[in-house]
């Protein structure tokens, strides 16, 4: 996160890369977000595959969050089940430890339908491996 209004940005942004590098995790996936839209005074470029934003902004709060689950799903392995309405203790693992894009409960089956990602090596990876 980088403060946009900042006359000195781009000396904040080497900054924070170099940091990441100096702890090694200039290897893993970054969003780069500039913070502050609002109290820009001029116009601001932003390089592609980074985010301009201001914090106040809900609709900016959802980029941002959209982003970064897009950049996970990418690196995960896509699923969908079903799952007796039973299963609790199934169920809160995939609510907790998955990425759920729908969610749907089918009262004449008592069952869920779960439709999301997981990490691949997740024991719930199994989940993209049997279809409904």
């Amino acid at each position: 996160m980088i403060d946009a209004s900042d006359p000195d940005a781009l000396a904040h942004e080497a900054t924070v890369l170099r940091l990441l590098s100096e702890l090694g995790a200039d290897k893993i996936p970054v969003l780069t977000v500039y913070n502050k839209k609002d109290r820009l005074k001029t116009a601001f470029i932003t390089p592609k595959d980074a985010l301009l934003i201001s914090a106040f902004d809900m609709s900016d709060m959802d980029s941002v969050r959209l982003s970064i689950q897009s950049r996970m799903t990418r690196q995960m392995v896509a699923y969908h089940k079903r799952i007796d309405a039973k299963e609790g203790q199934l169920i809160a693992a995939i609510k907790t430890r998955s990425i759920v894009t729908e969610q749907r409960f089918l009262a004449d089956e008592q069952a869920y339908d779960f439709t999301g990602y997981v990490l691949p090596d997740s024991p719930l990876a199994a989940l993209g491996k049997e279809q409904f």
